[in-house]
């Protein structure tokens, strides 16, 4: 790994989707200019609906470069030459479903994309169900995308609570790892802050997490928080409410140091095959 300066957008979005992208583009811009290497857009950037509709701007997948949603920010990194990863755009799936998919962006391209693979499906406090079970086609496998050494893990909102996802990404050698979020309000302020801490100290990455904030739609509410955190667990950045930036540099001696001083990726010996052997006990209990 290499020092690179990490961005995260915190965006507050509404179902008018030309506002939200001229935001998150102007977001970007400003993200570009004050010299970030790698910037990460939240899940939904685009825009959220009221809960139970569609998304907005569904992309073709053998044209996702022309969806309005991607075009504009293909064009703004033309002469970047670092990445832009664009945090959950819906592709068609087909059979009335669709992919929430990130999309890494560098020079004017797409360069990789990764489909979230764990799908939200919860009763919120208030009686609402929030569900992507019937309209998003899971992903089928994790992403590290590998940039000049920099290695870049995958992950999208709910991914988040799946500890074995980050392993993955860990066991092909990530130092970054990618949580762009839209987490509701109540799950939020339960679970958020302490997740990101804990995917990057069991994996002893660096956690770079762009978020949705705020009232979006009729029934959506979103936590913010967007946050970079060290491979220590350390908060380096955050930022509670309200759209903008957060930035900080993930340095390879901090990482090196990380790894060094307490090497347990080295010493973790239960592999995905590893499974508990399990005692049943009979009899009273309560006898002597």
């Amino acid at each position: 790994m290499r020092d690179v300066r990490l961005a995260a957008v915190q965006l507050q979005v509404t179902d008018d989707v030309t506002a939200n992208l001229d935001r998150a583009l102007s977001w970007v811009r400003e993200a570009m200019a004050n010299g970030a290497d790698i910037i990460a857009l939240p899940e939904n950037y685009a825009g959220i609906s009221a809960n139970g509709a569609l998304p907005p701007c569904i992309a073709d997948p053998q044209r996702v470069e022309e969806c309005p949603a991607v075009a504009p920010f293909l064009a703004a990194t033309r002469d970047f030459h670092g990445l832009l990863l664009l945090g959950g755009q819906p592709i068609d799936a087909g059979s009335g479903r669709h992919a929430n998919a990130m999309l890494a962006l560098q020079r004017g391209a797409v360069v990789a994309r990764y489909d979230k693979i764990h799908r939200f499906h919860a009763t919120m406090p208030d009686g609402d169900l929030l569900t992507e079970i019937d309209t998003t086609a899971p992903g089928a496998r994790p992403v590290v995308v590998d940039w000049e050494g920099v290695r870049l893990g995958l992950g999208i909102c709910y991914d988040l609570r799946f500890p074995e996802h980050y392993r993955c990404l860990a066991r092909a050698d990530a130092h970054i790892l990618l949580a762009p979020s839209a987490f509701t309000f109540p799950t939020g302020a339960a679970h958020w802050q302490l997740l990101l801490r804990a995917r990057a100290v069991e994996n002893q990455a660096f956690m770079l997490a762009p978020a949705q904030d705020g009232a979006h739609a009729p029934g959506r509410e979103s936590w913010g928080h967007s946050a970079i955190i060290g491979p220590w667990g350390d908060v380096m950045a955050q930022r509670a409410h309200g759209e903008g930036l957060v930035t900080a540099v993930a340095t390879a001696g901090e990482l090196a140091r990380v790894r060094t001083a307490l090497p347990a990726l080295e010493h973790c010996v239960l592999g995905p095959e590893t499974s508990a052997d399990i005692i049943t006990l009979t009899g009273d209990a309560s006898s002597p």
